[in-house]
């Protein structure tokens, strides 16, 4: 099972104050039906898009919703910022180093 939805089932359990995916795999929007915590969602163009905002309309009507993130890159592959990473392509170091970033200033606010 991809990490991102491990992650994702894990927010379920409550054990978690945040959880977040990077070119999260084998979501369905079902899955945002039991987050009890903010979640970071950050697809790629290989994601279903259409599956990511239904997940994002479900996690965004609960109470954390001010502290939920979604940002896709369409423009990435699936794994752009972990194993398939090109970080000698400009395009890619960019996302790379975005992503990350956004990854920082989600957990800063959804952990404060």
């Amino acid at each position: 099972m991809p990490g991102a939805k491990v992650a994702t089932l894990a927010n379920a359990t409550g054990a978690f104050d945040a959880t977040a995916g990077v070119h999260p795999a084998m979501w369905a929007s079902a899955d945002a039906e039991n987050l009890k915590a903010p979640i970071g969602v950050f697809p790629s163009k290989d994601e279903n898009e259409e599956e990511f905002e239904k997940f994002m309309e479900i996690a965004n009507k609960k109470p954390f919703a001010s502290k939920n993130k979604y940002k896709r890159y369409p423009t990435q592959i699936h794994g752009w910022a972990a194993a398939r990473a090109d970080l000698s392509d400009p395009e890619n170091l960019k996302q790379y180093e975005d992503v990350y970033t956004e990854l920082s200033h989600f957990f800063k606010n959804a952990l404060a």
